[in-house]
Formats: structure tokens, C-alpha cells, sequence
């Protein structure tokens, strides 16, 4: 028996709708005069993926780009921190990001301090849903 062309299309879009129902995206956002944070959260059953991008939006991008930054990003659940090169835009992202499993979740009414310190200024990015 031969089946008709659109079933395997049909079985691949319905398990991609199955899969994507069981996976929850929270996005966090917050700036200050320098800087634009923005924290993305993918839970799937049990595990939570976080990926983030720090932009430089001061006026003083020649004098930011390309500077190594430290930073620390602190929540109700727990911390990270780490030191990265901003682009020559002033951009900072995530390679990998961080993940977690049966770790403690963040809900949207959380709000995620993002601390960066460069040159010798530091700033704190309180991030929230939007």
C-alpha cells in the first residue's frame, strides 16, 4: 500500500506542534542609560535553557567596543557570572548559554539583576517580562 505524499508531511508538522506544547519561553528585558539586557528562557519538562544579549547603547561606543566586561546575573533561583569581549558593536551574547535540570524556575513576575561592570563603571540592569 502506498501512502498518499502529504501523510509524512502531516506526521512531521504534528509532532513538531507536539513538541513545541511542551516547552514554555519566558523573555526578560531591561536597559539603563548604557546599557539594553535581554534574557531568554526555554523550559522544556524539567529543564530550562538561558541565553542572553548585552548591548552597549551609550555614547561612547569607540571607547566600549571591543573591551572585555564582567558580568553577573543574579535571580531568586540562583547566579552566574563571566568575563567576555563585546563585539565592535558593543554586543555581547551568549555562546551557549546556561541550563539547568529539576533546577528551581523562574516565573514572569521575577525580576533578574544583570550587573556590568567595564572600565572601571559598573551598572545594574534590573530585567523583567515585558
Amino acid at each position: 500500500m502506498k501512502l498518499k505524499p502529504w501523510v509524512p508531511f502531516s506526521i512531521v508538522i504534528i509532532m513538531m506542534l507536539l513538541t513545541g506544547c511542551n516547552s514554555t519561553i519566558l523573555n526578560l528585558e531591561g536597559s539603563t542609560d548604557n546599557w539594553d539586557a535581554k534574557i531568554q528562557v526555554t523550559y522544556t519538562e524539567d529543564r530550562e535553557d538561558q541565553s542572553f544579549v548585552l548591548k552597549y547603547q551609550g555614547d561612547k561606543l569607540d571607547e566600549v567596543k571591543n573591551t572585555m566586561i564582567d558580568y553577573e546575573i543574579d535571580s531568586r533561583t540562583g547566579s552566574s557570572r563571566g568575563k567576555a569581549q563585546l563585539s565592535k558593536g558593543g554586543v555581547l551574547q551568549s555562546s551557549d548559554g546556561d541550563s539547568c535540570t529539576g533546577c528551581a524556575k523562574l516565573y514572569e513576575d521575577d525580576e533578574v539583576e544583570f550587573k556590568v561592570m567595564w572600565n572601571g563603571q559598573e551598572e545594574i540592569i534590573v530585567l523583567s517580562k515585558k
